[in-house]
This record gives C-alpha cells, sequence and structure tokens, in this order.
C-alpha cells in the first residue's frame, strides 16, 4: 500500500499533505468496507438461492468476484502516471546505488 500512497500523494503540495493523506485513508476505509459488502451479498446471496444451501458452492462465487475484481483492478493500476522523479529525488538513488556497490 505504500508505493500507491506515495504515488498519489507524490503531486500534493506540502501545505495540503494532510488534508490529502485524510482523504486517501478515508477513500481506502470506504472502499474496502464496499468491497467486503460486495462479497457478503454474492456469498449470503448464493446460500439463499440454493434449494440446499452450499458454503463451498457459495465460497466459489465469492472467490470468483475476488479474482475478477482483482484483475480489474490490476488491469486499472497500468493506468496510472508514472512517478516523475524530481532531483532530490535522483540523488537519493544514485547515494543508494554508489552504497550497494
Amino acid at each position: 500500500m505504500a508505493p500507491l500512497a506515495s504515488n498519489v500523494l507524490s503531486r500534493i503540495s506540502a501545505q495540503q499533505a494532510g488534508a490529502a493523506s485524510g482523504v486517501l485513508a478515508t477513500g481506502l476505509q470506504v472502499g474496502n468496507a464496499i468491497g467486503v459488502a460486495i462479497v457478503g451479498v454474492i456469498f449470503y446471496g448464493m446460500i439463499d438461492s440454493l434449494a440446499s444451501p452450499s458454503y463451498a458452492e457459495a465460497f466459489m462465487s465469492s472467490l470468483a468476484c475476488l479474482i475478477v475484481m482483482n484483475l480489474a483492478l490490476s488491469a486499472m493500476v497500468q493506468l496510472l502516471p508514472a512517478r516523475v522523479m524530481n532531483a532530490s529525488m535522483a540523488r537519493t538513488v544514485g547515494s543508494r546505488n554508489q552504497r550497494r556497490v
């Protein structure tokens, strides 16, 4: 999660960093809650719709939903803009690479 947060917050000014961090954290919490609700609706919906409730079939349906959502998220991550490295970041990365040698 840290690379995502740093990528999102890298373009925010220092004056707005606290507010942006709060919005990001709230968005993550809301997204997690919605995701749990969606999977719960699918799981319990499958149990209610089956003539003989099968937790295994409901679990498989929920798992398939999670796989589809993960694949969709993986595709959307590719649309994120590349992080632009400023001069101070380049010096930091350069000094780290020199220490490794």
